[in-house]
């Protein structure tokens, strides 16, 4: 419709094209790197306390706990899938969970 409304390629460009194309080297199989399955972590985040671990923080005046678990977390006797989930929660914006309860990592006194 847009040839017929705009006019199509000039034989010139069309030319062109087409040398473009026959000049391509074009390769016919992907890259094995394209191919292999992507690596993903398995396991726990190594920065986690062992499932079992209460994790206090003094927020605003309050005491925050939580319970590490095997899959998860536990916060007032709620389960939530991240720290980052409760942290989020707790401060009513958004949160890196590891940085709010002080797992990042790092030793004390240690800078980035």
């Amino acid at each position: 419709m847009q040839a017929i409304a705009e006019g199509d390629l000039s034989e010139r460009a069309r030319r062109r094209a087409l040398e473009l194309a026959n000049d391509a080297d074009l390769k016919v199989q992907p890259a094995k790197a394209f191919l292999a399955p992507v690596a993903r972590p398995t396991g726990r985040d190594p920065r986690l306390p062992p499932a079992g671990t209460l994790l206090r923080r003094q927020f605003k005046g309050g005491t925050i706990e939580v319970k590490v678990l095997e899959a998860g977390f536990e916060h007032a006797g709620r389960p939530y899938p991240s720290l980052s989930a409760i942290a989020s929660e707790i401060a009513g914006t958004r949160w890196n969970g590891f940085s709010f309860f002080g797992l990042t990592g790092k030793k004390e006194g240690q800078r980035g």
